[in-house]
């Protein structure tokens, strides 16, 4: 391996080390000054206690009853993020964006989420100086803290739970927006859903953490008016992620290989966006679905979706069910097995069928923002397009080379792309580096 990949890697891990967080400190902090916080937002005569602490992996969160003479007790929870598990600027930024999407959607959109109580940013005049949210405790049980655990629920339980999400999605993108980005918070403290900022996307924080900026590819106020546009900056944030960090490559072989699958998908991309949703619409996609962030009831009805963080508005043509399905969380996982594959297509297509009985019902009763579309016609072409799997990959910056290898190459009509083309996609990449300071890599002689 080039000495110089290892020096990086030395470097980097060093200084990352230097800045990890010790939660238990950060813990003990929070818990000296959360009960003044709190009390700082009830009513003077509120009986505010401390019943538990649970340290996640981006927040603390801190769970009080509020006690009144005249009302039965409140259930609130004070969640602070934990400052060295953003990476870069990362945290203020997904923090205001959170604040204004909650905003947003408790005021237009009807999904259960938790009622946004106060919030206060960094260094404000509140006590403690940090980021934080105090919200309504949400009622229900974690959806699955282990994704083995669906495995155990019944066909009945599964398809409440499937309808259930079904009507959360179908009312979260009934709502169109003009751009792809995030909702902005004005001084004002009002959502702005005109004035966007980039979008933002859960593996965006991993990828900062890692040393790489998403800055060299979606600046803070890029928003973009075509799906196109957007995915093309995935698609340099991908080679970004590939050049920059450098400890992610042993081999000459390794850099070849993940080199042509990023230039290939960037290339291939007709392939895969259809031009009659290219300038719209474009709705929001939660960007932390995970079976931990689903509160469900005993019926398997979703009760809560927590943690609205890394939500953004992003391309209609990528809606589909969440990859977890099967319960297997990474899609790169997923394909690289026939069977796992099998299995994840069954839920995919029972899900499809229950959203599309959903939906039916909202055209019925005249509930649609899109007379004349059908979400479920996007979703049925989903996998045999390869158009779902391409939407994985282009915001999947780890499992990348998996997915692309396994579930779009055979998609790519290679006869129909131009070797003009490809050496196009090189020269603006390598362009792109040297205008960004970096030298292209040097040659490998071996491991």
């Amino acid at each position: 391996m080039p000495k110089y990949y290892l020096d990086f890697n030395e470097q980097f891990r060093s200084e990352a080390a230097r800045h990890k967080p010790n939660k238990d400190a950060f813990r003990e902090r929070v818990h000296g000054y959360a009960i003044e916080l709190v009390r700082s937002v009830c009513a003077r005569d509120d009986l505010c206690a401390m019943t538990r602490t649970i340290i996640g992996g981006f927040h603390i969160c801190i769970f009080f009853d509020i006690t009144s003479a005249n009302e039965r007790t409140k259930k609130w929870v004070l969640r602070v993020p934990i400052p060295g598990e953003h990476g870069g600027d990362l945290l203020d930024e997904k923090f205001r964006s959170e604040v204004a999407t909650m905003k947003y959607l408790s005021a237009n959109v009807a999904i259960p989420i938790p009622r946004l109580v106060a919030y206060g940013l960094s260094n404000g005049p509140h006590p403690g100086g940090d980021h934080f949210m105090i919200m309504e405790h949400a009622e229900g049980d974690i959806l699955a803290r282990d994704l083995s655990q669906l495995s155990q629920w019944s066909e009945e339980r599964i398809e409440t739970l499937y309808s259930s999400l079904s009507d959360i999605l179908l009312e979260l993108w009934n709502h169109p927006f003009q751009r792809i980005g995030s909702i902005a918070l004005q001084e004002d403290g009002e959502p702005d859903i005109v004035n966007l900022t980039r979008p933002l996307m859960l593996e965006f924080n991993n990828v900062e953490l890692d040393g790489v900026s998403i800055s060299s590819a979606i600046p803070p106020h890029r928003t973009f008016g075509k799906a196109t546009e957007y995915f093309s900056s995935l698609a340099d944030l991908q080679m970004s992620m590939l050049v920059h960090q450098r400890n992610n490559i042993e081999s000459k072989e390794e850099w070849d290989f993940k080199f042509t699958n990023r230039v290939d998908f960037k290339r291939a991309m007709r392939n895969f966006v259809d031009n009659r949703w290219d300038n719209g619409p474009f709705v929001l996609f939660l960007g932390d679905l995970s079976p931990q962030n689903i509160l469900v009831n005993e019926s398997g009805s979703v009760t809560a979706i927590l943690d609205l963080e890394w939500t953004s508005i992003r391309p209609i043509q990528a809606i589909g069910p969440p990859v977890w399905l099967s319960g297997i969380v990474c899609g790169d996982v997923i394909v690289r097995d026939a069977d796992r594959l099998r299995r994840f297509k069954s839920r995919y297509e029972q899900f499809v069928k229950i959203f599309e009985r959903q939906e039916d019902r909202r055209f019925q009763e005249h509930r649609s923002a899109f007379p004349d579309m059908r979400l479920s016609d996007i979703m049925k072409t989903g996998l045999s397009s390869g158009r779902y799997w391409f939407s994985e990959a282009a915001g999947s910056f780890y499992g990348f080379d998996g997915l692309f290898h396994f579930a779009l190459s055979s998609h790519i009509l290679h006869a129909n792309d131009s070797s003009h083309s490809m050496m196009g996609i090189v020269a603006s990449w390598i362009e792109r580096m040297k205008l960004s300071g970096l030298r292209t890599p040097e040659p490998f002689h071996g491991s």
